[in-house]
């Protein structure tokens, strides 16, 4: 497609290593690892390859549109190796002024429909799920932000802001199946936590928010992590005591800094009624999204769109590795 100064062109290279103490001899796996294709991101030249070569691999979409890939292998095996690439063009989205939106009750009033929802996704997102529990402490939280008539993204932008300046970004701190309740009362964890706090916040107020799985940018090749305890020193320098920061597209410090790169990445979107629909905010960024990042799908939690998952018949123990770059293209620029 043709680029502009508001398309960014990446180049997206994800390789994901299971390597086994013994050997495996028959597995069977689900990936959620092809990106969609959106109004805002048109994905070139997918591809999916696995080694060592499945006996079969059937692509379909799921129920939320997602693309997967089962695959099935029927042969010994001591390691998987799984390699996802594409090139992707984001454009700039169409995000709503927040303080235009809907009252966040009129929002909440519109998710069920006064039980006759004519879309059914936001009510799904609006429940406890598998992976994200409703929690009454959460809910008290994020009602801080949800002062009475409020526009409901500039609601949500700040609970976003809150979660950002209130929990510590620590990898290691958690895990994939950590509860939700649990990072919470720790304060510290890495983006999926961050998401599904905001999640259960938000379904504890009776609106409809769902888990967001994809990529943010590097900045050419595989980088040290940022220091988050200087970056946030950084970014509450830049903002003043008594308003929130305009919207951004990147952190207002250096562009090595953002959290999530070089490994997949997690934010959430919220339901801001029919006309506006769904806004993605990332928590680990403090970011309204936009062009820094890559959307490989959405579900209610992480559970719906886990990248790898599966069975697998010996092996004993496993060793995970991923390494992820989304590179921009420069001679776009």
């Amino acid at each position: 497609m043709p680029t502009s100064a508001s398309t960014r062109r990446y180049h997206l290279r994800h390789v994901t290593t299971y390597e086994y103490s013994s050997d495996a001899t028959m597995a069977h796996h689900d990936l959620c690892l092809q990106l969609r294709d959106l109004p805002y991101q048109q994905v070139h030249n997918p591809s999916i390859r696995v080694e060592p070569e499945p006996d079969t691999i059937v692509a379909r979409r799921d129920t939320f549109g997602n693309w997967r890939h089962f695959l099935a292998i029927e042969q010994v095996h001591e390691a998987l190796r799984v390699v996802a690439e594409a090139t992707i063009d984001v454009s700039r989205r169409d995000v709503p002024v927040p303080l235009s939106t809907l009252a966040w009750e009129q929002v909440r009033s519109m998710v069920n429909g006064d039980g006759f929802p004519n879309n059914l996704l936001p009510l799904e997102c609006s429940l406890a799920s598998p992976g994200v529990s409703v929690e009454p402490e959460i809910a008290a939280y994020a009602r801080q932000s949800f002062v009475p008539g409020r526009p409901i993204l500039e609601a949500a932008r700040e609970l976003n802001q809150r979660i950002f300046e209130d929990f510590t970004y620590e990898p290691g701190a958690t895990g994939v199946s950590t509860p939700v309740a649990d990072a919470f009362a720790a304060k510290r964890g890495v983006c999926q936590d961050f998401a599904q706090i905001a999640i259960s916040g938000l379904r504890g107020l009776g609106l409809a928010a769902r888990y967001v799985s994809g990529y943010i940018r590097t900045t050419g090749g595989n980088q040290s992590a940022p220091d988050p305890a200087a970056q946030k020193a950084l970014e509450k320098a830049a903002k003043s005591a008594a308003e929130l920061p305009p919207i951004e597209t990147s952190l207002p410090v250096d562009e090595a800094a953002l959290r999530g790169a070089d490994a997949s990445h997690a934010w959430f979107s919220v339901w801001c009624g029919p006309d506006v629909g769904w806004v993605d905010l990332d928590p680990t960024n403090n970011l309204i999204v936009d062009t820094d990042h890559v959307v490989i799908g959405w579900g209610r939690d992480y559970l719906d769109i886990s990248p790898v998952k599966g069975v697998i018949m010996g092996g004993g123990s496993q060793e995970l590795s991923v390494a992820v770059d989304l590179v921009p293209d420069t001679t776009l620029d």
